[in-house]
């Protein structure tokens, strides 16, 4: 029996495209994946592009063995919708210059709950919605209507979903709301609460004082002949109050008196 051996060196290179590979199947927007192209011969070089709903674009060229590609933001505008969505990686194998052929991966972006995708939301202004009370630079308790203007916007392709304002655990929607009379003073805060389409939210919150008020009171009124109880004089010391609200609080006040069954008739009166 003969047996014969040949032997070549440096065969010829197999023409077979890379399949790519990821380290990570799913990576939210602004964070990398590492792209493997596990190629089967050094000579072999590739160029990298990448699909996303209506996006594409190449991620990179003259690729060796891997590459780092950071998911870009704009992705989300062809989610607008959602927070995550498919995508696929084409992986082009070149040897010498030559297409040799393609081959794909499929990956998974998410659309993370930070800063940068949340909605932007802005209270305008917080101003007085009751008539009547321009004379006050404050606001008064159990009688103004604080109205609410605020503005709410999207960021990548998001829309607003809804608009809520919160006093005192009361809520109203809507970027220009008014709420009724509220029965408190001191500190309260207003919340303004923005969700977009993707369900994510942004809040902000801005203090407003409400001044206390009641309604004018008389703590004692008397009537006596003066300078004695056989005069012919009438002395009437009264004692009432009326909420100041901040010193801007007009106050007014007249004492009448009448034989009964005849006409008032006027004693005092003052204003200021």
């Amino acid at each position: 029996v003969s047996q014969s051996r040949y032997t070549k060196d440096n065969l010829d290179t197999i023409p077979r495209a890379s399949q790519p590979t990821l380290n990570v199947s799913s990576q939210a927007l602004g964070s990398a994946i590492t792209i493997s192209t596990n190629r089967a011969s050094t000579a072999f070089t590739h160029t990298l592009k990448y699909t996303f709903g209506n996006q594409s674009g190449t991620i990179a060229t003259n690729v060796e063995d891997s590459t780092s590609w950071t998911l870009p933001n704009t992705l989300a505008n062809a989610i607008p919708n959602g927070t995550s969505g498919s995508g696929t990686i084409t992986c082009e194998t070149y040897s010498g210059g030559v297409l040799i052929g393609t081959r794909t991966v499929a990956f998974t972006a998410t659309v993370p709950n930070n800063a940068t995708f949340q909605p932007n939301a802005s209270i305008s202004s917080i101003t007085e919605g009751q008539s009547g009370l321009s004379a006050f630079s404050v606001f008064i308790q159990n009688i103004s209507r604080l109205r609410v203007q605020s503005t709410g916007s999207g960021n990548f392709g998001a829309t607003i979903s809804q608009i809520r304002v919160t006093i005192d655990g009361g809520h109203l929607f809507g970027a220009d709301v008014t709420f009724n009379p509220i029965n408190k003073n001191g500190t309260l805060t207003v919340t303004l609460l923005v969700t977009d389409s993707r369900g994510h939210s942004t809040t902000i919150t801005q203090n407003v004082t409400l001044v206390a008020y009641f309604a004018p009171r008389i703590s004692s009124l008397t009537a006596n002949r003066s300078p004695n109880d056989q005069g012919t004089d009438l002395s009437s010391p009264i004692n009432f109050e009326i909420a100041p609200i901040s010193n801007q609080n007009a106050r007014y006040y007249r004492v009448r008196y009448r034989i009964v069954g005849g006409s008032w008739v006027l004693l005092f009166e003052n204003g200021a």
